[in-house]
């Protein structure tokens, strides 16, 4: 009965030491896995804020060009018209 208790004490103290390293591990595998997931995330959404903003700026732009040119062929079309206008009514007084 000696042996067994013997036994059963340091069997004990093994399970107890490795039950604490096993848990100590798991947590720093589950903290640094969550540190890795925020780093990442926070890399996502700053590349998704710097893309949301340059294709943004690439709509205005574009939408600025394009405004600006039917304007510049709604003047162009109003001063032919216009001219037209001044040329036939110069032959008709």
């Amino acid at each position: 009965n000696g042996i067994k208790s013997v036994m059963n004490s340091i069997w004990n103290s093994i399970k107890s030491i490795t039950s604490s390293v096993w848990n100590g591990i798991k947590s720093v595998v589950s903290n640094t896995a969550s540190a890795m997931r925020s780093v990442v995330s926070n890399m996502m959404n700053t590349i998704r804020s710097v893309f949301s903003s340059g294709w943004n700026a690439a709509k205005s732009v574009t939408s600025s060009g394009i405004h600006g040119a039917a304007n510049i062929v709604r003047s162009v079309a109003s001063s032919m018209v216009s001219a037209g206008r001044n040329f036939v009514m110069g032959f008709v007084n």
